[in-house]
C-alpha cells in the first residue's frame, strides 16, 4: 500500500510539472501562457555603454527572426524611454526591430530606441563583421557617423514564473509524501497494536 501511494503521488507530481512547465504558472497557482521571450543584452564601443532587457515575441517569422516589442535599459547612464515603432529611423535600411536568438543577433536594419529625447538605432555590419549604432538619419550618406561596437552580448532570461511555480509544486509534493508517508506509518502501528 506505501509504495502505491508513493508512486501515484510521483506520477500525480510529474503530470503537475509538466503543466507548470508548457503553459507557465504563476505563483498563485494562476495559468500564464507564455507569450513572449526576453534576452539581457549590453554592447559597448567608444564612448558607448548600453544594457538592458528585450522583450520579444514568441514565435519566429521564416527567417528565424523574432520581433523586438519592448526594450528596458540604459545607454550612458540615462534611462532608454521607448522602443521606436519598425520604419520609423529613417535611413537608407530603415530598422525593422528584428531580433534573432542566434549571431548575429540583429541585421543592417537593427533596431531603434530614445533615449531622453535621442533616437539610437543599433544594427549588424554584415561585410565588416560588426555591430553598429548610429543617432544619425542619413547614414546610409554619411556612412563615417556610425559608431562601430565593440562588444554586443544577449543572454536569454530565464521565465520566474515557470520556475516559481515549479518550486511552489515541487515543495508541495514534498509536503504531501512526508505527510502520507507519516500517514502509512500510522496505519502499520494501528495494524500491529491490533486496532485493525
Amino acid at each position: 500500500m506505501k509504495s502505491n501511494i508513493n508512486k501515484s503521488t510521483v506520477n500525480l507530481l510529474t503530470t503537475v510539472a509538466g503543466v507548470v512547465l508548457t503553459t507557465g504558472l504563476t505563483v498563485d497557482g494562476s495559468a500564464n501562457p507564455v507569450q513572449a521571450a526576453q534576452f539581457n543584452y549590453s554592447y559597448s564601443g567608444e564612448g558607448i555603454e548600453a544594457s538592458g532587457v528585450l522583450t520579444t515575441t514568441n514565435s519566429s517569422d521564416a527567417n528565424g527572426y523574432l520581433t523586438i516589442t519592448g526594450i528596458k535599459g540604459q545607454r550612458n547612464g540615462e534611462t532608454i524611454t521607448a522602443l521606436l515603432p519598425p520604419g520609423s529611423f529613417p535611413i537608407a535600411a530603415p530598422n525593422d526591430n528584428l531580433f534573432s536568438p542566434t549571431k548575429p543577433f540583429l541585421n543592417f536594419n537593427g533596431f531603434s530606441y530614445l533615449v531622453g529625447a535621442k533616437s539610437e538605432n543599433v544594427f549588424y555590419f554584415e561585410d565588416k563583421g560588426r555591430y553598429g549604432e548610429t543617432d544619425d538619419p542619413n547614414i546610409a550618406t554619411n556612412p563615417a557617423n556610425a559608431r562601430l561596437l565593440n562588444k554586443f552580448n544577449v543572454q536569454a532570461v530565464s521565465e520566474p514564473s515557470n520556475v516559481g511555480g515549479l518550486i511552489v509544486v515541487l515543495l508541495g509534493g514534498i509536503w504531501l509524501l512526508k505527510k502520507k508517508s507519516a500517514t502509512s506509518a500510522k496505519h502499520e502501528l494501528a495494524e500491529k497494536a491490533g486496532f485493525y
